[in-house]
């Protein structure tokens, strides 16, 4: 039985858009590569607001209330962590 679980990897470019990816992994660092190696990321950060709602609808399903989104970052969130990073 594999100890995976589904993370949300949310990264931006220099401008502050925002993409997501979602991996099953086992720890933040093999979540964090799995996203790069596979670089299916959905656009979620620009000017259309229906783009940002479903930025927020995923921030919801893995209980994040509040993400700071920085210019060229990549962060990780578990489903199961109570996300206090």
């Amino acid at each position: 039985m594999s100890n995976e679980t589904e993370w949300l990897v949310i990264k931006t470019n220099k401008d502050k858009t925002i993409f997501t990816q979602v991996v099953e992994a086992n720890e933040l660092n093999e979540a964090l590569n799995l996203a790069e190696e596979n670089f299916d990321w959905w656009k979620h950060g620009d000017i259309f607001t229906t783009c940002l709602d479903s930025f927020y609808e995923l921030c919801y399903e893995f209980g994040l209330e509040d993400v700071d989104i920085l210019p060229d970052d990549i962060q990780a969130f578990s489903r199961e962590d109570d996300n206090e990073w």
